[in-house]
């Protein structure tokens, strides 16, 4: 059985609703899902911004307490 994200699959299924306020929706959800990239030099000489966490500490501290919220731990 193949399974499809919920989130691929709304953003589809829009499409095929004649409906004003859902026509946007695909849009939206496709730039969800879009891997953009940002190079935050200029942010950072602007503003003088230092992040403390790197990505891959702070993406798993994200997946950690998702994982207790689903849980019921938090």
């Amino acid at each position: 059985m193949m399974k499809i994200p919920l989130v691929t699959l709304l953003g589809h299924t829009p499409c095929l609703i004649p409906n004003r306020r859902m026509a946007g929706l695909h849009q939206t959800v496709k730039k969800w899902l879009a891997e953009d990239v940002y190079d935050t030099r200029r942010f950072e000489e602007a503003y003088g911004f230092q992040t403390k966490t790197s990505l891959e500490d702070g993406l798993k501290r994200e997946v950690d307490w998702y994982l207790k919220a689903v849980r019921g731990e938090e």
